[in-house]
């Protein structure tokens, strides 16, 4: 692994700019949190809205592994698996049991990109492979 020159702005700038999607996710799923009725249990509540901040937390952890320099091409597949099927299982827990405003199951469309665009990214980071 080539040895990288990073000041802390070219990174917080980095940070920032590609982090746009996932923080869009993230607030979906406050959005989510609160149009859930509160008749509903609060553990079914946060589970129902966890699939944007899962989209965040993976985002974070690409970028922890790559700043780390622990990036490692042998671990792309494995994780990808395990974000992929933890996003299709979230989302549709969430669109099956989700007793709130049924529009906001629109708002999955934009998490899809979102996912798409982490997925790329997350591999980039865990690989250290950027174009």
């Amino acid at each position: 692994m080539a040895q990288r020159d990073l000041n802390l702005c070219s990174v917080a700038i980095g940070i920032v700019t590609l982090a746009i999607p996932p923080i869009i996710s993230a607030c979906i799923s406050v959005g989510y949190f609160r149009g859930s009725p509160k008749s509903q249990p609060a553990p079914t509540r946060v589970l129902l809205s966890a699939h944007g901040a899962v989209i965040l937390i993976f985002y974070l952890v690409g970028w922890a592994v790559f700043l780390s320099g622990r990036s490692n091409a042998r671990e792309v597949a494995p994780t990808e698996w395990v974000f992929f099927t933890l996003m299709a299982v979230l989302i549709a827990f969430s669109l099956w049991k989700y007793e709130g405003p049924k529009g906001y199951h629109w708002l999955q469309l934009v998490n899809l990109i979102s996912i798409l665009w982490t997925s790329i990214f997350m591999a980039m980071a865990l690989a250290d492979d950027w174009p």
